[in-house]
């Protein structure tokens, strides 16, 4: 486990960097793009796609370090008021459910790279394959999944206390501060 949780903080790490590069290249692109057409009264045809690739990338990125901090999308309110042992239930059946939906999004995302590809599929502005921005998918998935199969290797072992408290009244969780 020690050397999993060791790739884990590796990739997490990498992905952390990306995130960064991606969103400050968005915000450089925009600005560019916002004082090109205010100021000099022309936009560069290849900034809209450009950044809709690097906010595709960044937000599928970014759900993947959302699950490792446990602040993805929950539904709080079910599992505030149960005793422990519900709660501990709901939690690994959140975990289980994301391990699912990360596979459908590695399986049916590397089949959509594929067939986008296959198509020769390309962004007319840039010339870029539309499958490099899908294959954000399939990547983000196994990130998303390699997370929750360890928050829910740890929750069986009993090994994080606070993925139990993530959603408890405590302020930890999706809407901490």
């Amino acid at each position: 486990m020690k050397a999993y949780e060791a790739l884990l903080k590796a990739i997490s790490k990498l992905v952390e960097f990306v995130t960064c590069a991606l969103l400050t290249a968005l915000v450089l692109i925009i600005t560019w793009q916002v004082f090109s057409r205010y100021v000099l009264g022309t936009t560069p045809s290849w900034s809209e796609e450009i950044s809709v690739i690097l906010v595709v990338w960044f937000g599928m990125l970014g759900a993947g370090l959302g699950v490792r901090d446990g602040s993805h999308l929950a539904v709080e309110f079910i599992v505030r008021g149960m005793s422990a042992g519900p709660r501990m239930f709901f939690h690994r059946l959140s975990f289980a459910l994301i391990i699912a939906f990360s596979g459908l999004m590695v399986i049916g995302g590397f089949r959509l790279v594929k067939f986008v590809m296959d198509n020769n599929e390309i962004n007319p502005a840039t010339g870029i394959p539309v499958g490099y921005t899908y294959l954000a998918l399939p990547l983000a998935g196994i990130f998303i999944f390699m997370h929750a199969l360890k928050h829910l290797l740890d929750l069986f072992a009993g090994r994080e206390p606070a993925v139990e408290d993530l959603f408890a009244e405590t302020g930890k969780g999706a809407d901490a501060e």
